[in-house]
């Protein structure tokens, strides 16, 4: 088996329980964060 190593890094926004980000689902945030480092890789 291959090793795996993060080469970068990014960050979803935080917030307070129950604040703006509250009705969005975390797979959501986990998408555009991947999507992220998907644009920052090219």
């Amino acid at each position: 088996m291959s090793d795996a190593f993060i080469t970068a890094a990014v960050r979803t926004p935080i917030g307070p329980v129950g604040g703006v980000l509250a009705d969005l689902r975390p797979d959501d945030l986990a998408a555009a964060a991947i999507a992220g480092l998907v644009r920052s890789a090219a």
